[in-house]
């Protein structure tokens, strides 16, 4: 669930910051609409199998609320992501126009390619479903603060570390992990080493 959130989260405001000088906030009110059914008609069918009431889910899921105070979809701290957030902006063109970038003396005619970020790309699964639950309910339990250094960090930023590792047969527990920030995360003993090693 929260690893299909924030896959959802990456499209919804990419799509609404690309068209946010000339989509109109109605445009988007129903597009909000739209993707909150779409998302909750695949909660009720893929996650539960249809098998537990709407009431229930409503109880789980829709008892969040995001940083303006409105229920929503959303599990822990990882709440759908909503269009109109992202505010409508006025384009003005520049004085004089926009000049032709092929025209000036400084041009550079370098050709460079274009290549996806695989951090970003998402295939619909989820190898690890466990570990972002677990991390969630940390984050819900302890609150965005590194267990190391004590500072307090978006959530985002925070690492869930596992204390034993996966190698020596640690699970993926709320009680095997703990939250750490990408500093303190990579002084930890077992901090990148291969689970094949």
């Amino acid at each position: 669930m929260v690893n299909k959130l924030q896959a959802v989260n990456r499209v919804i405001r990419g799509w609404a910051r690309y068209y946010q000088y000339v989509q109109s906030s109605w445009v988007r009110q129903k597009l909000d609409h739209w993707t909150y059914e779409a998302f909750w008609k695949w909660l009720h069918r893929k996650k539960h199998g249809g098998y537990v009431g709407k009431k229930e889910l409503y109880d789980k899921y829709l008892t969040q609320r995001n940083h303006r105070g409105m229920k929503t979809l959303g599990y822990g701290q990882v709440f759908l992501a909503r269009m109109n957030d992202i505010s409508f902006k006025q384009y003005y063109s520049p004085k004089g126009g926009i000049p032709n970038p092929y025209l000036t003396d400084d041009v550079d005619l370098t050709i460079t390619e274009e290549n996806p970020i695989a951090q970003e790309t998402w295939n619909g699964t989820s190898a690890q479903n466990k570990y972002a639950i677990a991390r969630q309910d940390l984050l819900v339990r302890l609150g965005p603060i590194c267990q190391m250094c004590k500072q307090t960090f978006l959530p985002e930023q925070l690492q869930a570390h596992h204390i034993q590792s996966q190698k020596e047969g640690g699970k993926h527990g709320t009680s095997n992990l703990q939250l750490l920030c990408h500093a303190c995360h990579t002084t930890t003993e077992n901090y990148g080493t291969s689970r094949k090693i």
